[in-house]
This record gives C-alpha cells, structure tokens and sequence, in this order.
C-alpha cells in the first residue's frame, strides 16, 4: 500500500441515499467484525454488501451461501487475508494502522441511538481508492485491532484450511457451570483440523527421520 496515494472521488452523497438508510437496523460493531472475516473466508456477497453499508437488509439473507463463480475472486479479498493475518499475528505497525485510519476518514459516519443499548452507525461512502483496502474495510479492520476485539481474531494452523475465526471457550462447564479451559485459538473449532495437522506432522516426523536413516546408511557405505 502507498501512504503517498490519493483518493477518487466519489459523487455527492444525496438526500435520498441518507433516507434510504433511515429505517435501517444499523450493524452493531460485533456484526461489522463478524460481517469482516465472513467476506475474508468466503469472498460472501451479503458479508460485503453489509459492510458497505452499515446496515443489515433482509433482502441480501438469500446471497449468504451463494457459490463464488468457478475461478472468481471478489476485489480485495487476498489484500484482506494478509491484513487479518498481521492482525492475528499481532504485526500490525503504527504506519499501517494510520493508513487504515486515513482510509476510514473517506466514510460519513450516521450516528443511530438504541434506546436502551449501545450507540450505532451507519454510513455513506465519499471516498474511493485505487489500491485496498476500501473505506468500508479499513473501518473494520480498525475496530478488530482495537478492545473489545483486540487478540480476539485467530487463524486455523491446518495448512490446507487457513480460515479466520474469533477464540471461543470449549463447550466443557464445571460443576459452577462455567466454561472449562483455555479458548480454542489454534484449530477451527468443532471440526476434525487439530487431529489432521497431528497426523500430517507425524507424516512429515517420520519422513524426515527415515530420510535421515537412509542419509546415513549411503554414508556408511561409502567409507567401508
């Protein structure tokens, strides 16, 4: 990314755009950083379209399990996969995160009051960039490096999976009725991954050692 890049303009945000949005349910931020790793993952059109508007519209439910075309990849989907990954990684430097500040700043932020509840916002895109990430995503992206979400984010260590997901406590309780031991940080949780790096490790382990073996005897061999 080029700190040095300017932004494209966009048109005039118009009245009609704003009372479009009026009546909407605005995304809380746990929904914005959900909304984020779910386009991360999937490439999801409602996911993206959720973050590029603020809001949650019942007409894009249909869009959330439709198949990417064969060989496609949405814009900025590779782009967002290195950034989560620094996330996680916790590499993000001082330069990035004043980057993606700057890049949010292309956003007009509608404040929504929740009686009762949290402040929400929606917001209306006036800025565009050339290289990623967008406004709608730099937005995110700084709401996941920051607390309450901070150290939250993981990523699955099985090679071939990859996935970005949030920590979560095992299903185990006490006899309090507590949650029971660390948070699932290293494997996607409910599935099989744990096991499969285990075995694919234990492959490699032994592979390594009967090369090592065979290394040896040639060795052996060769100075009688």
């Amino acid at each position: 990314m080029d700190d040095t890049e300017q932004p494209i303009s966009l048109p005039a945000i118009s009245a009609f755009q704003l009372r479009e949005l009026r009546d909407r349910p605005a995304l809380t931020n746990a929904e914005v950083v959900q909304a984020l790793v779910k386009f991360a993952n999937d490439g999801s059109y409602a996911a993206r379209a959720r973050l590029q508007m603020g809001v949650d519209l019942p007409q894009l439910a249909r869009y959330g399990d439709m198949p990417l075309l064969k060989g496609t990849q949405p814009a900025g989907q590779d782009e967002l996969r290195d950034d989560l990954d620094k996330i996680v990684k916790g590499k993000v430097q001082a330069s990035l995160a004043a980057l993606w500040r700057r890049r949010a700043d292309g956003l007009l932020f509608l404040r929504v009051f929740v009686p009762g509840g949290e402040h929400r916002y929606r917001w209306e895109q006036f800025e565009s960039w050339k290289s990623e990430p967008q406004p709608v995503i730099a937005n995110a992206l700084l709401l996941l490096n920051e607390e309450p979400f901070r150290g939250t984010l993981c990523r699955c260590k099985l090679e071939e999976c990859g996935r970005f997901f949030f920590a979560t406590r095992p299903p185990q309780l006490d006899r309090h009725g507590n949650a029971r031991g660390a948070p699932v940080r290293d494997y996607c949780p409910g599935t099989d991954h744990r096991a499969r790096a285990r075995k694919i490790a234990a492959r490699e382990r032994m592979a390594k050692l009967r090369a090592g073996r065979a290394k040896q005897r040639a060795s052996t061999r060769k100075h009688k």
